[in-house]
């Protein structure tokens, strides 16, 4: 059957069958072969392609269809709306809400790369400072004369390094909040954002089907079908509308932690 046949096929892949002079010679008593002697008859080993197969998991065939239903639908709901040929659910506040936040990243992000190149910027000029302080102590041993005005400068460029530092600390600290505004706390807020949208996507996909359906000939067929079709659409309603929730206290929250945690650096900040 089809296991025979693939398993001929592996056992050409990888030459496991071997020729007849490489198998093992029979024990004594037993034919020679790749076979076990039981009341006279040869029972034949299973090959290593054979246990193979039988462990191969059928697949799912119902989750499959489910899947590519659910996706079809998706697809073509926004293929649709794309080419407005679908109408879709709007909420003009939660939408506002959604723009002037993506917004609000973008310009928290540029924010950060800005902040990131300022740190290693300003790094390299205390490490110039540093060193250049570092120059004027060691040359105050070879230049006598020049001893008082050596270690002036040396002491002046130590101040600046010792400033220097806690500036470069306080840019530090500031770009890690931001990365952690950027890319987490509010990553974390759009993501929730995405599955509402999906999930509105969906909801819209079977709205309109739902609607479509109604519109027809009133046939047992078609009775039928728009029952089993309400209950999908009453799961994906709930669930749009859940979502939907779950972002207005995400971006609550996320307003919130925004403004307590800038404040706190911008005046950090400043003071450094």
């Amino acid at each position: 059957g089809i296991n025979a046949e693939y398993g001929g096929l592996f056992a050409r892949m990888f030459n496991r069958e071997g020729d007849a002079s490489k198998e093992p010679e029979g024990k004594p008593g037993k034919p020679a072969g790749d076979g076990e002697t039981s009341f006279g008859n040869i029972v034949p080993k299973k090959k290593w392609y054979h246990k193979m197969c039988i462990t191969i998991e059928a697949p799912k065939l119902e989750q499959i269809k489910k899947w590519t239903v659910n996706n079809y639908k998706f697809t073509k709901q926004l293929v649709s709306e794309k080419f407005g040929h679908s109408t879709k659910t709007v909420d003009k506040d939660l939408g506002t809400r959604i723009e002037e936040l993506r917004a609000s990243k973008q310009q928290y992000a540029n924010m950060l790369r800005e902040a990131r190149t300022m740190y290693t910027r300003f790094e390299a000029l205390v490490t110039t400072h540093r060193n250049i302080r570092a120059q004027f102590q060691t040359l105050i041993a070879h230049a006598p004369d020049l001893q008082d005005q050596l270690q002036a400068n040396a002491t002046t460029q130590s101040i600046l390094e010792k400033n220097g530092e806690g500036l470069l600390g306080a840019i530090k600290q500031f770009g890690d909040t931001l990365n952690t505004l950027v890319n987490v706390t509010i990553q974390d807020t759009l993501l929730t954002i995405k599955n509402y949208e999906n999930a509105r996507i969906e909801y819209d996909a079977y709205r309109n089907e739902v609607a479509a359906l109604q519109n027809q000939p009133q046939t047992d067929a078609n009775t039928n079908k728009l029952l089993s079709l309400q209950v999908v659409y009453e799961t994906r309603k709930k669930r749009w509308e859940k979502l939907k929730t779950d972002s207005h206290t995400k971006l609550d929250l996320l307003g919130e932690n925004r403004s307590a945690v800038m404040k706190s650096q911008l005046e950090m900040f400043n003071t450094a």
